[in-house]
């Protein structure tokens, strides 16, 4: 049977995996539909092979009733022969096509895949959901035959339903259950199969009614929860991304992780049934206490089949925050935004199947695509925006120009011709006068836009509008309101406008699509713009005027980035470790899709938010924007979060009158150090690193497991038996190290001395506690402090409520007797070049061997929607390139060695 059963996988290796990588090729809408066919032929054939076993082994000698008998040796030679029909079926009938060479190994794969955790989640719920699931009594088949006397012509009969049952519950699910909650199915066909099984089981054994067909026949109805359970099971690994090339890895992984399963479901079995008397020969005597020992085998039985359903929490996530929302929800695609959200073909598909009748193309990706709108216009599809000509007028800013002077519109002085050479630019612009703006024809979000003030000097900055009075205010209303007609524009869009010191302002380009900041529109306006042009788009008119809108106080918007403003913003990406998001209110808004658990891609804009803020006037939406940014908490990867709560209370930016020079002057106030942090602060990290070690180990997964960790150090157990305790810890911060020794004194009460650099120590009493999320109240020297205290690798986050605002402290615990990395991400020591971020080599442009120069460009990568430039450091030689073009890597990945 090990033999078979290897055979088994290995075969099924292949299988599967041709079967996962042609199903990954179905429109996303409709992915899992070929597994499903594919099920259903698998028990068609299951019928047949179940009438030869009934018909082939019903002599008497294996309980039957006919004469005659093919025998066992003679099944198993025809079971042979019918599989070696699968040789020549697979050899002329599967091509397989070499691929592009997999940059890393089936090893090396496997381990970034237990890594983040997906795959190593899938195939452990296989494993302990199917031992638990097959864990059943071992006489169940001598009660079978002496008590049900059932025969084995019936039980094949039995098994041919089975397999069209199970055909059943697989057509089910392809054609209803690809958007359910397949966590739930599972728990509610698995508790249904045991319930509908325990009928036939209980009656059979305290003789109430003993028949084979009602042994047979009762249990069927479960049949189809139990193919409906086992097939959504399997739809999970599609949920696994970046599988591209070990789809048969995977699944062979997770077929052996079924068929390993099963021995320790026997083991169990036999070691269970070992306390009670329920061999063949108690079970021939057939009396009270047989039956009630069978009794308390199945009950136990039935109690571990329950039991199985608690491993579903092991499978990966089915369904992102986003799709929560929606009633229903169909996959676009893999995540490369080429291959999914700009990939309008697709969503139209999705359109059609789902009998949706409009498209909302929100903002970004093909919200101003032309293309996409006239795709929806010939399709039928109403596109929520505006007309096909006003995006196509409105999207070269060339063209755009051009309509508004004939329009009337003012347009601000400068060049948009076709040549676009050097000596003609910059003609152009000593005629315009300097400082000139350049910006691209088609370019949006302000990337790649320059200002220039003399030939040579580039700078980015851009001045921008100050306060506007009600005249500037309706007078640039008209103007947009004039640009809009010009075009024949509909629906929602955005008008830019430059504005000089004189209150002179010039067309610079239309938006033609609803705007990023517009919850700041709708929260001075009262008006929900997604509403209005849902009715726009339905035909109805606008139920305001022009002339009606009010701007009532004022609103500030700020953008959660995914990007660390102390590397020159350079974007991140990670798992969403920790977040908690400040309260909403009428006067507090957060637009984000992401909850705890999500990962961050290198393929989008790394924004993950927005928080949106309304005050009665500026200086009451500051002091609201800046509290909910200290209530606002992640951790797993870089943010903005502190620069941008910094940015918002520094005075300058209070005192108003801001433009795009600000960073230039006060840089250094926000993106500085955020110097000595108090004496509390790490007080309350020193203990709180000590109270989370003593938590479960799942509760604190953000210890390092190396050998010198100070986490890894028994010693911490006395704090478990509460014996006086002294701890030497070292927290860092910035530039600045502390040295911090704890006393654990008694239960929750610790004396934490912080030696100065001038070494004379500082004691403060610490009393408090902290739960298993990390929540924390203590008491520092009569001050009472309550918040959370987070650990990732080897960080520190506190997030400390004092009484009315949140404050961020992240310690650094540094490794004892570990020697520093060689190189940090974008820097280079001991001739190695680091990648500065995780993101995808689009080009190599160095050989091993070749020479180079200082600020000679290697390599560019590609992350968050932009190019990176990795360039040498130093003159030198290039001793070893150790990535490829397509290479996917990850932060601080060795990417060049240089002698």
């Amino acid at each position: 049977m090990m033999i078979a059963n290897f055979g088994s996988v290995m075969a099924f290796s292949g299988f599967n995996g041709t079967l996962m990588d042609v199903s990954q090729r179905e429109p996303e809408s409709r992915r899992g539909t070929l597994l499903g066919d594919v099920t259903i032929l698998h028990y068609a054939f299951t019928i047949v092979s179940s009438f030869m076993t009934g018909i082939g082994l019903n002599s008497e000698d294996y309980g039957g009733t006919f004469s005659w008998t093919m025998g066992f040796n003679a099944i198993m030679w025809v079971c042979a022969a019918a599989s070696l029909l699968t040789i020549p079926f697979s050899w002329y009938c599967i091509q397989e096509v070499k691929g592009e060479r997999v940059s890393t190994s089936v090893s090396t794969y496997l381990y970034n895949l237990f890594q983040e955790r997906a795959i190593y989640r899938y195939v452990a719920f296989h494993f302990f959901y199917n031992v638990f699931s097959s864990i059943t009594v071992t006489s169940a088949s001598v009660i079978k035959s002496d008590w049900a006397k059932v025969e084995p012509l019936s039980s094949g009969i039995a098994n041919m339903a089975t397999a069209l049952l199970t055909i059943s519950g697989a057509f089910l699910v392809k054609k209803c259950g690809l958007h359910w909650n397949w966590r739930y199915i599972i728990i509610v066909c698995q508790v249904t199969v045991v319930c509908i099984d325990a009928i036939p089981t209980m009656l059979t054994i305290w003789d109430v009614y003993r028949n084979q067909w009602f042994w047979l026949g009762v249990p069927l109805v479960a049949e189809v929860p139990t193919a409906v359970a086992g097939y959504v099971a399997q739809l999970f690994m599609l949920e696994i991304e970046n599988t591209k090339g070990f789809e048969a890895t995977l699944l062979g992984l997770a077929v052996t992780t079924d068929a390993v399963g099963s021995p320790f479901a026997t083991v169990i079995t036999k070691s269970v049934d070992g306390y009670f008397d329920i061999e063949r020969t108690f079970i021939e005597q057939d009396d009270h206490h047989v039956r009630l020992q069978v009794t308390y085998a199945y009950l136990i039985a039935y109690v571990f089949n329950i039991v199985s359903v608690g491993f579903v929490f092991l499978l990966p996530k089915q369904k992102a925050e986003h799709v929560k929302l929606a009633t229903e929800a169909y996959r676009l695609g893999p995540a490369p935004a080429s291959e999914s959200y700009l990939n309008y073909h697709k969503i139209l598909e999705i359109c059609r199947l789902s009998g949706a009748q409009a498209v909302h193309p929100g903002y970004g990706f093909l919200s101003e695509n032309a293309a996409f709108a006239r795709a929806c216009q010939e399709a039928n599809i109403e596109f929520i925006g505006p007309p096909v000509k006003a995006i196509e007028d409105m999207g070269s800013k060339s063209a755009s120009k051009d309509i508004m002077i004939a329009a009337g519109v003012p347009v601000t002085p400068g060049y948009h011709g076709e040549d676009q050479s050097f000596d003609t630019l910059q003609k152009e612009a000593r005629k315009i006068g300097y400082p000139v703006l350049i910006k691209a024809v088609l370019g949006g979000g302000g990337k790649g836009m320059r200002i220039v003030d003399q030939d040579k000097d580039l700078q980015e900055a851009l001045d921008a509008c100050p306060n506007m009075s009600e005249a500037l205010r309706k007078k640039m209303g008209d103007a947009a309101v004039a640009a809009a007609k010009a075009v024949g524009y509909v629906g929602a869009g955005t008008v830019e406008f430059l504005l000089d010191e004189d209150e002179s302002f010039y067309f610079m380009e239309m938006n033609t699509r609803l705007q990023v900041e517009h919850p700041v529109t709708e929260m001075i306006t009262q008006q929900d713009l997604v509403e209005l042009q849902l009715k726009v788009a339905a035909g109805q008119e606008l139920p305001i005027r022009q002339e009606d809108l009010k701007i009532h106080g004022h609103a500030f918007e700020a953008r959660i980035y995914a990007e660390n403003p102390y590397n020159d913003f350079l974007p991140g990406s990670g798992k969403v470790q920790h977040l908690r998001l400040p309260p909403v209110s009428k006067d507090v808004r957060v637009d984000t899709g992401i909850v705890e658990g999500d990962e961050v891609s290198i393929f989008y804009d790394p924004m993950i938010a927005k928080l949106i803020v309304h005050g009665d006037n500026r200086q009451a939406a500051l002091d609201k924007m800046v509290k909910a940014l200290h209530q606002y908490q992640i951790v797993g990867l870089p943010t903005n979060i502190e620069f941008v709560s910094r940015t918002a209370d520094h005075d300058a930016f209070r005192e108003g009158g801001v433009d795009t020079s600000f960073l230039n002057k006060f840089g250094g106030d926000v993106l500085g150090s955020l110097g000595v942090y108090p004496m509390y602060a790490t007080a309350l990290g020193a203990v709180s690193l000590l109270l989370l070690e003593q938590l479960p180990r799942q509760s604190r997964e953000g210890f390092s497991s190396e050998l010198h960790s100070p986490w890894s150090d028994d010693s911490l157990a006395y704090f478990r038996s509460l014996e006086t305790l002294e701890r030497k810890l070292v927290l860092s911060h910035d530039d600045t190290e502390e040295s911090v020794t704890v006393k654990c004194l008694s239960k929750n009460s610790y004396e934490v001395q912080l030696n100065h650099e001038d070494n004379t120590p500082t004691s403060l009493s610490v009393n408090g506690t902290v739960d298993d999320s990390g929540n924390f109240k203590y008491r520092v020297n009569n001050r009472t402090f309550k918040g959370t205290a987070v650990i990732h690798h080897e960080n520190l986050h506190i997030f400390c409520d004092d009484n009315t605002q949140r404050y961020e402290y992240k310690f650094h615990v540094p490794l004892p007797s570990f020697e520093p990395a060689e190189g940090s991400a974008g820097a280079t020591v001991h001739s190695k070049i680091t990648a500065p971020m995780p993101g995808k080599i689009i080009k190599v442009l160095v050989k091993n061997g070749d020479a180079i120069t200082a600020e000679q460009p290697m390599l560019i990568m590609e992350a968050m929607k932009m190019e990176h430039v990795i360039r040498a450091p130093k003159n030198g030689s290039v001793r070893e390139v150790f990535c490829e073009q397509d290479d996917f890597v990850t932060d601080g990945h060795v990417l060049v060695e240089l002698d």
